[in-house]
């Protein structure tokens, strides 16, 4: 629904108190949405019975939405004279009603208008659209983000290439924050403290004419990771609903790579149009990422309805060229670029000769791949064995494939055991029966020799 997507842009990202109400049997539905709605903005939001929202909670000059469909009429009458007081409190009602209500047209801040379906059921449509009104919300929250995840991957990048120091590309990158902390989308979930201490620390920026030290540098990365975190917003309908307990979010452990960032960024591809699956691998391997050595969008032609697609390459990054790609004039898909496209889902690769660590995933609009992303990998050499099973099973079936491998290759071996001695890169990218038949022995034989296993964080930090 176009309408909610507009109305969350609007006024979600800039109110930070929300309410829902409801008379009756949507009353229902008020504490239904406000479960979603907590479960994906990351709000603790109240549910009342519409007359009760008096005095106090008016003060806070709430987002309400106002489950107001189906109701009998003279409930309609008390309902259109309770939203006009919240308005009058300079509150901002969101009206659900039904198609033909009109009454609420001059009183509520906007109107969400349902077909009327009869039967008593009017509360469960307007619960779904609720629900989609939260999902639209949990996105808009999100993409305000975008700013400082922009302006973070810069700074990591000249951080890491002090050479490339452009004093005017970071304070225009720097204001750009700055713009959107102003215009108030992130007035919802970005505290007023960190605005104003990155504004302090812009400031500092702007007086010094010289660049500044690394340490300068990882302190203002540190902010915007912390601003960002504020405002991300990871949608994933199927983890709330395993939940046991329904009510109530983590925040994320994990996320994507400033490195990652940055070369989607570099090539004009958004993060949000990967797959949720897809960008939760990105973000478990996240960790043991050291360099982006090569990246290259590819641009995706369906050719027939029996799985063939044209790729032509587009703008590269790294190390990667775009006049060096057989695909520089367009041709058919081919090898792990095929089978991204095929599965719709991320692939992983040694690259043609088998000494790479590439990535490639579809990039969706509208709900078919209009583009391919490969990226060329730089891995951390070791991790523990422990961090490399945690990533293991969040990268789709890896860990079971493994353990599978096991019990017919290595029985009475652990995972642990296997693992221990083998480097991030063969874990993640070589097969699992190739690994227990080919690599584990002499790999093992060696474990002795090796250094003591630093984590990715100490090495990154």
């Amino acid at each position: 629904m176009p309408q909610l997507s507009e109305l969350a842009s609007t006024y979600a990202v800039r109110v930070r108190n929300w309410a829902v109400v409801g008379n009756g049997a949507n009353r229902v539905a008020a504490e239904e949405i406000r479960i979603k709605l907590s479960e994906l903005c990351y709000k603790a939001i109240p549910a009342d019975v519409t007359e009760d929202k008096k005095h106090i909670d008016l003060s806070t000059e709430p987002l309400t939405l106002v489950i107001a469909n189906d109701l009998l009429e003279e409930v309609v009458q008390d309902t259109v004279k309770e939203v006009s007081i919240f308005k009058a409190h300079n509150g901002r009602p969101l009206v659900v009603c039904t198609a033909d209500e009109s009454r609420f047209d001059g009183v509520a801040q906007a109107v969400i208008r349902l077909p009327e379906i009869g039967g008593g059921l009017g509360f469960v449509l307007a619960t779904v659209a609720g629900h989609l009104f939260g999902v639209a919300a949990a996105k808009a929250i999100d993409a305000s983000a975008q700013p400082l995840r922009i302006a973070r991957a810069e700074l990591t990048r000249l951080r890491d290439n002090p050479t490339l120091w452009d004093r005017n590309l970071v304070l225009a990158t720097m204001s750009a924050v700055t713009d959107a902390i102003e215009s108030g989308v992130t007035d919802t979930a970005l505290p007023a403290s960190l605005g104003m201490t990155f504004a302090r620390q812009v400031a500092q920026l702007e007086r010094e004419p010289a660049a500044p030290a690394a340490a300068e540098l990882d302190k203002l990365i540190a902010l915007l990771t912390i601003m960002i975190e504020e405002l991300s917003r990871p949608i994933d309908t199927i983890r709330h609903q395993a939940k046991t307990v329904t009510v109530g979010v983590s925040r994320p452990q994990l996320e994507l790579s400033p490195l990652i960032e940055e070369t989607l960024w570099r090539l004009g591809l958004p993060a949000a149009n990967l797959k949720d699956r897809d960008r939760e691998m990105l973000e478990a391997i996240s960790p043991l990422i050291t360099r982006v050595k090569g990246a290259i969008r590819y641009s995706v032609t369906k050719l027939s309805d029996d799985g063939d697609w044209a790729l032509k390459a587009g703008p590269a990054a790294g190390e990667s060229r775009t006049a060096d790609s057989r695909y520089l004039n367009g041709a058919p898909a081919a090898g792990t670029k095929r089978t991204a496209l095929r599965t719709g889902s991320m692939q992983f690769s040694l690259g043609r000769n088998g000494n790479q660590s590439v990535i490639v995933a579809p990039v969706w609009q509208e709900g078919v791949p209009a583009d391919l992303l490969l990226m060329d990998l730089d891995l951390l050499p070791e991790a523990p064995v422990t961090q490399i099973i945690s990533i293991l099973k969040m990268l789709r079936s890896r860990y079971d494939e493994l353990v599978e491998a096991i019990g017919e290759y290595q029985p009475g071996r652990s995972v642990s055991q296997v693992l221990e001695g083998l480097s991030p890169r063969d874990v993640i990218f070589q097969d699992a029966k190739w690994l227990l038949q080919t690599m584990v022995e002499p790999l093992q034989s060696r474990t002795s020799t090796k250094a003591k296993v630093r984590t990715a964080e100490e090495v990154l930090r």
